[in-house]
């Protein structure tokens, strides 16, 4: 049923609480993951005095071939569980991105964890996974973080 899983990343521990569920989920359906990392699009940020560049492309382009090493261990990780992993590296809006991803290479399911926002800072800075659930064209599995009470 969930042969194909995409599951997005950005680096951080929580988000990668999503990838054992993913692991298991494929592993128990002869699946394969989908680790994804989306990078936001170059742009320029000019100096309010008009000087160079703030981040210029060379800065973009370090932080992108970080993020194509970090989904390289993620990839030995997932097949020393004996899971097959196809990583990709996406540009773009983060949600966006990730829907799009998903229904163009006929993802069956999206796992992925949520930062657990609540309050204003959800509202100001708006929730990537309940974008990416209203969005899917697949099931959507969020991992919710578990606070350590």
């Amino acid at each position: 049923m969930y042969k194909r899983i995409a599951v997005p990343l950005d680096g951080s521990e929580l988000a990668e609480t999503a990838l054992p569920h993913a692991l298991e989920l494929a592993r128990c359906m002869g699946g394969e993951v989908y680790p994804i990392r989306v990078a936001p699009p170059a742009q320029y940020v000019v100096s309010p005095a008009g000087g160079a560049p703030l981040f210029p492309e060379e800065v973009l382009q370090q932080d992108r071939r970080e993020a194509e090493r970090y989904l390289e261990v993620v990839a030995a990780r997932c097949q020393t569980e004996g899971v097959a992993a196809h990583v990709q590296l996406l540009i773009g809006p983060v949600a966006e991105t990730v829907v799009d991803f998903a229904k163009e290479n006929g993802m069956d399911l999206i796992v992925m964890s949520t930062h657990g926002r609540s309050g204003v800072s959800r509202w100001v800075y708006g929730s990537v996974a309940e974008k990416v659930l209203r969005g899917a064209h697949c099931p959507t599995l969020i991992v919710r973080r578990l606070s350590m009470a």
